[in-house]
């Protein structure tokens, strides 16, 4: 059999086929190529960008936090320097008081119960109107009079010390705050009255 030209172009669109065939599968080969390519690409831009924007955020975060926290401290400050500035008039006030003076020196100089009672009163009124956790009265050598919580002959030296130099300087004194051992932080205001008769 020979072949015929019918033939020959059958084995000619079978090779073009086949040819064909041959280059869709390179060409579909060659695309998942570009595409592992693409996507390599794509991944080698997005995870770092990512990482970027977290880092970005946390630190946005971080950054917030602390603004927040210096906020905070301060409003904090600031209500403690009022704290102070309010213990200070409490202070400058007992110091300024003419009938606080007068009862005292009426009591120690003549030994009037009625001075010392008003006296006492008034100290303890100031307490609790304030919240003070104590108040100590005590003579011009430092000697303890009467405190509030009713324990008069007991006294840190220190705060002792404190009076008698408000007493010899007639300036009043802030302590540095206590630690007590079972209580709460404290300050320790002092101050002196008026001269009696001044």
């Amino acid at each position: 059999m020979k072949p015929t030209q019918l033939d020959a172009r059958r084995n000619h669109a079978a090779g073009l086929a086949v040819v064909l065939g041959y280059a869709t599968t390179l060409a579909a080969r060659d695309g998942w190529r570009s595409l592992r390519k693409l996507l390599l690409l794509a991944v080698a831009i997005i995870v770092p960008l990512t990482a970027a924007l977290i880092h970005y955020e946390m630190s946005r975060h971080q950054d917030e936090k602390a603004r927040d926290l210096r906020t905070i401290a301060a409003l904090k400050l600031g209500q403690i320097v009022d704290w102070l500035d309010e213990r200070q008039g409490d202070a400058d006030l007992l110091q300024a008081s003419i009938s606080l003076a007068d009862h005292y020196g009426r009591w120690r100089e003549r030994g009037d119960r009625a001075g010392r009672d008003q006296l006492i009163d008034h100290l303890e009124q100031l307490r609790i109107s304030k919240k003070y956790q104590n108040v100590w009265l005590l003579d011009e050598q430092g000697a303890p009079l009467w405190n509030s919580a009713g324990d008069a002959e007991i006294i840190e030296p220190k705060l002792q010390s404190a009076a008698l130099h408000a007493v010899a300087t007639r300036q009043q004194g802030l302590l540095p705050p206590v630690d007590a051992v079972g209580s709460r932080m404290h300050i320790d205001f002092v101050t002196t009255l008026q001269p009696w008769g001044a």
